[in-house]
Parts: structure tokens; sequence; C-alpha cells
């Protein structure tokens, strides 16, 4: 905007401004990517949230596990069941969560 109003303002070569407004623009257009490219990234983060917190909602609802789940060891790599009976989730992705 500062750009533009100098430009008004007085006289400024049109060739200089030109390449620093072409410049600006360029700036703008890589940081509108770069936020819409984070959207998505949350976006997909908090759709996965979402999918864990069902997945160990139901776990926890089925109780203890009696036979072997195909599913259920396909993405979890182990579970530490503390003191207090609480259980922290390690999933093969990283994620630990304790519940």
């Amino acid at each position: 905007m500062q750009a533009i109003n100098e430009n008004k303002r007085k006289a400024v070569d049109q060739t200089e401004w030109t390449e620093r407004n072409e410049k600006y623009l360029k700036r703008y257009d890589e940081i509108t990517n770069l936020l819409e490219q984070l959207d998505r990234e949350k976006a997909e983060r908090v759709g996965k949230a979402k999918i864990i917190a069902r997945f160990i909602k139901s776990i926890s609802k089925q109780g203890a596990v009696s036979e072997f789940d195909d599913l259920l060891f396909a993405v979890i790599d182990n579970v530490v069941v503390g003191i207090d009976g609480s259980l922290t989730f390690k999933f093969k992705n990283g994620i630990e969560i304790k519940n």
C-alpha cells in the first residue's frame, strides 16, 4: 500500500516501481500458497485426531482384548497400562495418547 501511495504522490521511475510491485505480488502469492498449504495440513491433522479419538473411545468401551485383532495391531505399536489404570497408546506413526 505504501508503494502505491508513494507512486501517487511523487514521480517514481515506472520500471523500478513495476519491478518492486512484482516482487511484492510474488511474495504475497508465496505467503498465500503457504497459508493454504498450512490450512490443508491443519485440516488433515484435525481429521486424524478425530479418527484416533474415536478409535480410542471404541477400544475403551470394548474392554479387554481377548483375541488378536489385525486392525488394532496394524496401527498401535504398544499400550502401556499405568498403576492408576490409565492407558497410554503408542501408535506406529509416533503419536502417543494417554487416556
